[in-house]
């Protein structure tokens, strides 16, 4: 039997010995390699990059101090317009490590966060760099992004305005831009004192009451659905002051997702019709037409008319829309709403004092109210104003202006003759007494006794509202074609009102584009006097003023064939 070499078992002793201590090496190599790995793959999901673990603590514990833009509240202090804590997510696909790294981001990220769509989200990070993953976000959804866990998530700090009033105020407010400067609306036009700062201060209070305003929209949109109008507009102005209480243009939209523009500009959302808007508001311009009569002497109220004739000027026939078959008095013709007297007043005047006098109630020049969509909305006039615009502007054809214009000229006829500016801030206390006269007292007292008679007795009778001495003045006015001429089955309706006209406190305007009955009959007295009459059935309470007992009117015109559709 053959014994064990000795030699060769010692030589694999040591064999044994000279490997284990190789292997033992390499393990503390591959240690110390495993060991850095896992120290690298720590530091990433602590977040180790500074400005990262920065921007993480900002979402647990918002501390820093941040520029604010100035709030806006209503009259009362209610916040129109506010400023919030926001957050700008990014994602920087140079932290991924894997192809697939960064569509799993994608899908993660879509799914914790409203509105981010997975698909474009991942062809975003496919192109690498740093892409925007959401702005703004909520401090809610920054934490459930913070909470993913993912390299390259990097959040950014921002004040976000919200306009809080909702649809009801998006024309009113305007918009900010992402770098949070107004450019449209109150935003805009009042952008040196919103701008932000880290200085506290004061909201800016609009002369808005919000409860007000809502309830004009909610009016003005209800008439809207029942007449099939494609648009509207309406204010609500006080008399003496100027002082805007609800200004509503229809249709509007969700500030917190503005539409973008497309298409004609007077056609879509964004378009703020109550001041941008102008129009040939027809035989609301009777309004400013007797009361130059009566100012200039032209006519009284004692003065009578026989049957109006058509008669032409240049090439217009001026008729009426539902002839007139018996003598009329001065005020008979105002509530019957002849545009053939019209046109005779005016005529016997002359263009240079017509002209003067609509100057003087602010029809020529841009209201000046503080929005942006305001300063460049200067009324239209024919040009050359020649004897057939004296005529036609009579009864509100030949000029166009915005709903704000008219309700700013008719204050000025109802509130004793001072001429008021459209304004949305608190008029100082000089500003009664700095107001500039544009007609006399016995004109604006003769007027609003004639302006009554219409609710009562003519054209204006479904504006009427029981104990609030509402008068007013209808206007239905044929749409301009843009190929030529006027359309005939396109009008613009409305109605311009005044209460108590006892004692004017608030001037009441309302407009409605292509609205008509459910019979297919299109004129105000039908479609925008019930349209006044909601807005002030719903907000004269919250205006602070109340019915009175209806009193008899001795004097008043009779009801007979006075045309209520016109």
């Amino acid at each position: 039997m053959a014994k064990p070499d000795i030699s060769d078992a010692t030589t694999t002793k040591a064999d044994q010995k000279r490997w284990r201590g190789r292997v033992l090496v390499l393990g503390l190599a591959f240690a110390g390699t495993m060991g850095m790995v896992a120290a690298r793959f720590g530091d990433l999901a602590s977040k180790h990059d500074p400005s990262f673990a920065v921007e993480t603590q900002k979402v647990a514990t918002p501390t820093e101090d941040l520029k604010r833009r100035v709030e806006i509240a209503d009259r009362n202090g209610a916040p129109l317009a506010v400023g919030l804590r926001a957050y700008e997510l990014y994602f920087d696909a140079s932290k991924t490590y894997f192809p697939d790294d960064a569509a799993e981001a994608a899908a993660r990220l879509a799914a914790a966060l409203p509105g981010v769509e997975e698909e474009a989200l991942a062809r975003r990070f496919a192109r690498g760099g740093v892409t925007l993953v959401k702005r703004p976000a909520t401090p809610a959804e920054a934490q459930a992004a913070h909470d993913l866990g993912l390299p390259g998530l990097h959040f950014t700090q921002r004040m976000e305005r919200v306009a809080v009033g909702g649809r009801a105020f998006a024309h009113l407010l305007g918009q900010v831009d992402i770098d949070g400067i107004g450019r449209s609306g109150v935003e805009g036009a009042l952008e040196e004192r919103l701008a932000a700062t880290l200085e506290p201060a004061p909201p800016v209070r609009l002369t808005i009451d919000a409860r007000v305003q809502r309830q004009t929209r909610e009016a003005l949109a209800a008439e809207m659905a029942k007449t099939g109008a494609k648009g509207g507009a309406a204010v609500i102005l006080e008399a003496d002051t100027g002082a805007v209480r609800a200004l509503v243009s229809l249709p509007d939209y969700d500030p917190a997702r503005p539409p973008k523009q497309a298409g004609a500009l007077d056609e879509s959302p964004l378009f703020a019709r109550a001041v941008a808007g102008r129009y040939e508001l027809g035989s609301t311009f009777k309004i400013f037409t007797w009361a130059l009569a009566l100012e200039t002497g032209a006519a009284s109220l004692s003065s009578r008319y026989g049957p109006p004739e058509p008669f032409r000027v240049g090439r217009f026939t001026i008729a009426d829309d539902h002839p007139i078959r018996q003598p009329v008095s001065f005020a008979e013709a105002f509530a019957k709403s002849s545009n053939i007297v019209a046109a005779r007043l005016a005529l016997s005047v002359g263009k240079e004092r017509q002209m003067s006098f609509l100057q003087a109630l602010g029809l020529f020049e841009p209201t000046g109210i503080e929005l942006v969509e305001a300063q460049g909305a200067r009324p239209l006039w024919a040009r050359p104003w020649g004897e057939a615009t004296t005529a036609t502007a009579a009864y509100g054809h030949g000029v166009a202006v915005s709903p704000l214009h008219l309700a700013a000229a008719t204050a000025a006829v109802v509130n004793g003759g001072w001429r008021v500016r459209p304004t949305l801030l608190e008029p100082g206390p000089d500003a009664l007494s700095a107001r500039p006269r544009a007609l006399s007292l016995a004109t604006s007292d003769a007027m609003r006794g004639l302006l009554r008679k219409v609710v009562t007795d003519g054209t204006g009778r479904r504006a009427e509202v029981p104990g609030l001495e509402v008068g007013g003045k209808t206007g239905t006015a044929e749409k301009p074609d843009p190929s030529g001429g006027y359309h005939d089955d396109k009008v613009i309706a409305t109605f311009a009102a005044a209460y108590p006209m006892s004692r004017p406190r608030y001037v009441v305007v309302a407009m409605l584009d292509e609205a008509e009955t459910s019979d297919g009959r299109r004129s105000a007295g039908l479609t925008a006097a019930p349209a006044a009459r909601a807005v002030i059935e719903r907000t004269a309470a919250l205006l602070g003023v109340a019915p009175t007992a209806p009193a008899e009117d001795a004097d008043a015109l009779p009801t007979a064939d006075v045309p209520a559709d016109r």
